[in-house]
């Protein structure tokens, strides 16, 4: 008797490798954008709160590029606002009246808020 595998074990085989790696890399794709969702909020929540340190200053925010005082930001590849804003801080560092409330960020099926309160609490949600 000889010692070894049959073609049908090593096909069986094969193709429990191969849907395993579609399912890790169906899953990976998710993280990576979570993980871009994750690092655009933080970049914009911390130009707001730098901008309220140097206020008066303004924060306009487009689709995918937002600018700080006239400098313009990108987001990270397939993040976009939902809908674009303009923040407003006086020079006491608090949001002017109409102009502070919620930037939606999306990537993909994945969605974070970071909210500017009328008080200027900056917030990631």
């Amino acid at each position: 008797m000889k010692s070894g595998f049959t073609l049908i074990e090593s096909l069986l085989v094969f193709l429990l490798i191969g849907v395993l790696l579609s399912w890790a890399t169906f899953n990976l794709s998710g993280i990576t954008s979570r993980v871009k969702l994750s690092a655009a909020a933080r970049m914009i929540a911390s130009d707001l709160r730098a901008g309220q340190i140097k206020a008066p200053s303004t924060l306009v925010f487009g689709r995918d590029t937002y600018s700080v005082e006239g400098e313009n930001r990108k987001l990270p590849g397939g993040v976009a606002v939902v809908r674009p804003i303009t923040i407003k801080f006086s020079k006491t560092g608090s949001p002017l009246p109409g102009y502070f409330g919620t930037i939606e960020l999306k990537c993909g099926e994945s969605s974070l808020k970071i909210v500017v309160s009328n008080l200027g609490r900056v917030r990631v949600e």
